[in-house]
């Protein structure tokens, strides 16, 4: 684990300086974030410079908005149809309370987890039919329910779909689809929550009536935004900043009464995500979303504590119970799992609603991806949620080991899915083998931060410098700082590992510092090196600055290191850059034929040296990390004039023509690692696709401890699909690969 600080030897833009009245370190700060022009920076700096999207400008907004009015004139049954999360719970909020104060015959429902999942359901759509729903309205789902919508549509009703997830291919039968995702890639409003969506189809309604009071439900907007992890750029930092206000001193009796029960006094971004979320969220878990959304209705603040009470008891519950399921999965782990790729982890008797926690936290903890599965109430089917690492796909990992699978679906994230319990066994076998083959080691941990900071930096000037940039929160991420060096005067910890630390720099200068849920370990008298953002301790009336350390290292040069500059030279010979790099080491693995005329080394061979041209692809980002790690080059030019083509039929001639090479000159026999670095694959893919050549009926070999013997032959072809599969899967992996980096 290594800290990197962005941007180190990047020159801030002039423009953002000038935004910043000339100061750096709220440029760099800005910079660091991906503002480059004075406007953007600007919109950050000043909300009020920014101009806010219109919601008249959405496609099709006055044709629901139309269909709405008709509706309520003609005292048609309008059906709200929600989901059980957060942004599903505050959508469903706004739509049945604005229409509810249109006087419209509204009634709305939100899934049960545990018998619907997620979206819109077949016998729910039914069941409206059958209470003489005319038209159902969906919120924060509804663009993936192509089969309920058809049959909503075959019973006669009308569909206003809204919704903010990703648009696929096609949309649903729907009379009318408002999702800001069908606005053009890049446009500042086209990431905003299920719950903003549904806010702007109201404000259209309301100035359409010429009725006011549409803007008051920016305080759900903001709560959604930060619930359902909502960029905080753009249009969605926008909303959040004209509702966060709102949140903070509430009208809302639902949001007084859950503040009050969560006994927060002054309200953070911070709160919303880990006070407020999770006990909006707990009510779906274990019982039903309806529970928040009638909160949130509610005109009566006793009423309204009543049901926060509730949702805190719901809330402690889960705590509960995921603090033992954790500790089950963990123990599955240590005892059975711990050298696999992927962990899959089985209980028969989990609570359902729980998995994808359980998911999340065993993912973080083991730094793996999780599949946590447990037997659903028919006895027959497995029920599960899946988590990932920013590197895999899980999505991806479960759409290439579907055949045990009933369903599933999700994102690059996070998934679910379900299976009969007796294909189990089978689904672990073939996803452990699939992450054995496909995943590669994990490479060291490297800790991004904005800047170093001497503790004597740590002052008011800075951390208003820190607040001007506020709100935080996913793609506007709260500053980090790192420190080299810092001696740990004391450390007192508690029992459940909070330390609360003094720490003294090279200088002489103290502070006082705080790691929430640490290791157990006493740091005092020892020498560390510490990423951590800064916050104003105010409990108990005190008003002190002081550090959150996130990441806390023994002091290593290693840490301190700078990241190499990438310089793209694709286009250029070698020979120029090696008279433009004259010191510069040449890597290069691949083919005798296309290897350069000039000397170079392989990853066994490579040495330190400030420059690195590398004019083969590393044939996987695990021997990349070798290179920069045995280098320490500060300068890597990428020139890549030797790239393997992977494509099946060409890598297959190419491969035959290295076992002719080798027959020829070799007696037929070669190490098996010279044989991977020799055609850019790895060092486990050669037997299996050795083998493959010789089911498909071209060779015979032999292998003789680390090396493999060849020979030519005639023989029958047998049919392996399983394996030609596999085969296949890698090479078109690689490719992608490929691809990837020469772009």
């Amino acid at each position: 684990m290594r800290f990197n600080i962005i941007n180190r030897n990047k020159k801030i833009p002039k423009e953002v300086l000038k935004a910043c009245d000339g100061n750096e370190f709220l440029a760099r700060m800005l910079f660091n974030r991906g503002i480059t022009t004075y406007e953007e920076a600007m919109n950050i700096l000043d909300i009020s410079t920014y101009s806010p999207f219109n919601p008249n400008d959405i496609p099709d907004i006055d044709k629901a908005v139309g269909i709405i009015i008709e509706g309520i004139n003609e005292h048609k049954k309008i059906a709200v149809y929600g989901d059980y999360d957060t942004d599903g719970v505050t959508a469903t909020t706004i739509l049945v309370d604005a229409l509810r104060k249109l006087d419209a015959n509204v009634l709305y429902h939100v899934p049960d987890r545990f018998s619907e999942g997620y979206g819109m359901n077949i016998d729910v759509v039914k069941k409206l039919h059958e209470e003489n729903v005319d038209i159902i309205i969906t919120c924060d789902c509804g663009i993936a329910n192509f089969d309920e919508i058809d049959l909503a549509k075959s019973f006669g009703m009308t569909v206003v779909l809204t919704d903010h997830h990703t648009v696929g291919e096609s949309i649903p039968n729907a009379d009318v689809v408002i999702n800001l995702q069908l606005l053009p890639e890049g446009h500042k409003a086209r990431a905003v929550s299920g719950c903003a969506t549904a806010y702007y189809l109201v404000k259209v309604l309301y100035e359409k009536l010429g009725k006011d009071g549409a803007d008051d439900y920016l305080d759900l907007v903001a709560l959604s935004t930060i619930a359902d992890v909502m960029p905080l750029i753009n249009e969605s930092r926008y909303l959040f900043k004209q509702g966060f206000p709102l949140l903070q001193n509430p009208e809302r009796v639902g949001v007084k009464a859950l503040l009050k029960i969560a006994g927060i006094e002054n309200l953070t971004e911070d709160d919303i995500g880990f006070q407020i979320t999770p006990r909006i969220n707990a009510a779906g878990r274990m019982d039903s979303a309806r529970i928040p959304v009638e909160m949130f209705l509610s005109d009566s603040l006793d009423e309204a504590l009543e049901i926060a009470k509730e949702i805190d008891s719901f809330n402690v519950d889960r705590k509960n119970i995921q603090k033992e399921i954790v500790e089950k999965a963990t123990d599955i782990v240590e005892n059975v799992k711990k050298n696999k790729k992927i962990l899959v982890i089985y209980g028969d008797s989990w609570h359902h609603g729980i998995l994808g926690i359980v998911a999340g936290k065993i993912c973080e903890q083991y730094d793996k991806p999780t599949i946590i599965l447990t037997l659903s109430e028919d006895n027959e089917t497995v029920v599960g949620s899946a988590r990932s690492t920013n590197d895999i796909n899980i999505y991806d990992v479960l759409s290439k080991n579907d055949k045990n699978l009933i369903k599933f679906g999700g994102h690059s994230g996070a998934a679910g899915l379900s299976l009969k319990k007796d294909r189990l066994e089978a689904f672990t076998k073939d996803i452990e083998s699939y992450a054995d083959i496909y995943f590669g080691e994990k490479a060291e941990k490297t800790i991004d931060v904005d800047m170093e900071l001497n503790l004597s930096d740590i002052n008011e000037e800075t951390f208003e410098a820190i607040e001007k940039l506020s709100p935080f929160g996913e793609a506007f991420m709260p500053p980090r700082f790192c420190s080299f060096e810092q001696n740990v005067i004391s450390d007192r910890a508690t029992s459940v590992f909070h330390h609360f630390l003094v720490l003294e720099d090279k200088n002489g200068d103290h502070i006082n510092a705080v790691i929430w849920n640490g290791e157990p370990v006493d740091y005092t008298n020892k020498n560390m090196d510490i990423s951590y953002s800064i916050y104003r301790d105010t409990y108990k009336g005190a008003n002190e600055l002081k550090l959150k350390i996130d990441d806390i290292l023994e002091s290593n040069a290693e840490n301190h290191s700078v990241k190499a500059i990438f310089i793209k030279a694709q286009d250029k010979p070698i020979e120029e850059l090696v008279g433009e790099y004259k010191d510069a080491t040449i890597f290069y693995e691949g083919p005798i034929s296309f290897k350069p005329n000039l000397p170079t080394c392989n990853l066994e061979n490579i040495g330190l040296s400030e420059e690195v041209i590398l004019y083969s692809l590393p044939r996987n980002n695990k021997r990349l990390k070798e290179i920069m790690e045995k280098t320490k080059a500060s300068k890597v030019i990428l020139n890549y004039s030797y790239a393997q083509n992977y494509e099946i039929n060409y890598f297959t001639k190419v491969f035959l023509g290295y076992i002719k090479y080798i027959i020829s000159n070799k007696s037929g026999l070669a190490s098996i690692n010279k044989v991977a670095e020799t055609l850019n694959i790895d060092d486990s893919f050669v037997l299996t696709f050795v083998e493959f050549l010789s089911q498909i009926g071209y060779i015979d070999y032999k292998v003789i401890g680390n090396d493999l013997y060849f020979e030519f032959v005639e023989k029958e072809r047998k049919k392996n699909l399983a394996l030609e599969k596999i085969v296949t899967r890698y090479l078109y992996e690689k490719a992608e690969y490929v691809k990837y980096n020469m772009q």
